[in-house]
């Protein structure tokens, strides 16, 4: 089963748990952007099994706060590993592993094995419930792609309280770079959202990663389910920023904790804010 995108320029920053490895820094023109996510993705990262996929096999470090390793496979209907897929943003595979109470959040990028395994390197800070997240295009036989996004939830040592959810707030600061979310966020394909990146008081030198700008990552407070939003082009500069515009697309309202991920100045950073999105 096929899911379109309303055609954009998706322009996404794709953080690994290496911030910092040297590729792309030199800005690009829209022009010679990739246009890759073409099509809205089935699932949104909370259930194991859509359309005739499932996520599958998954193992995870047995510690936390040392190195570790995590497993998994993605089946087909016909109960068969997934061995062909679509190039997405440089990478076949991508994988978000977040937090229950989204304290903690990684991106990585896993290698597969002949017969389907994908496998990578996972160090997780401490105990406590973790939902892995595939994001990956599927070739059919035909050479067209199904664009999903499975989750499943594991827990590493024992479960632990929940680490309170900071406040909402329009802007952070990390890694020295400070974001400003400088729109009304509303639920709506259509909506659009506005980022502005500082550092130092200046507007930051965005540069690229795995081909694109800038890349956002945000998962909804009680349900967790998973919005991925991109640039619609490349960054302009206003009152001292970097600025970004995204489609926003929230299918609900609530609170979002939001991971802005994007290469200042030659290194990869993350930068967490909660947002509140109305109806």
């Amino acid at each position: 089963m096929r899911r379109r995108l309303l055609p954009c320029l998706l322009v996404g920053v794709l953080l690994t748990s290496l911030a910092g490895c040297g590729e792309d820094t030199t800005p690009v023109s829209a022009e010679s952007l990739p246009h890759t996510h073409t099509g809205l993705p089935a699932g949104d990262g909370t259930k194991a099994s859509y359309v005739g996929y499932t996520l599958s096999d998954v193992t995870f470090p047995k510690k936390a706060g040392e190195p570790g390793t995590f497993s998994f496979h993605i089946e087909t209907y016909l109960g068969k590993p997934l061995t062909s897929y679509l190039t997405e943003l440089t990478k076949d595979m991508h994988v978000y592993v977040v937090s229950t109470d989204l304290s903690v959040y990684r991106h990585v990028h896993p290698t597969m094995a002949a017969d389907g395994t994908w496998s990578g390197n996972l160090t997780v800070p401490r105990d406590g419930t973790y939902r892995l997240i595939a994001e990956f295009t599927a070739k059919d036989d035909g050479g067209n792609g199904d664009q999903l996004v499975l989750g499943v939830e594991r827990t590493v040592g024992k479960a632990t309280p929940a680490t309170p959810l900071p406040p909402v707030s329009t802007t952070a600061t990390a890694d020295g770079v400070t974001l400003d979310v400088l729109s009304e966020l509303k639920v709506g394909q259509e909506n659009q959202m506005t980022l502005g990146l500082s550092r130092d008081g200046k507007p930051a030198s965005l540069g690229t990663y795995l081909g694109v700008y800038a890349h956002v990552s945000a998962f909804n407070a009680e349900t967790g389910e998973l919005v991925h939003m991109h640039p619609l082009g490349t960054p302009e500069t206003a009152d001292g920023r970097s600025t970004l515009t995204f489609h926003t697309g929230f299918k609900i309202a609530g609170d979002y904790r939001m991971f802005v991920q994007t290469r200042v100045s030659g290194v990869v950073r993350t930068i967490p804010v909660t947002v509140s999105v109305t109806g």
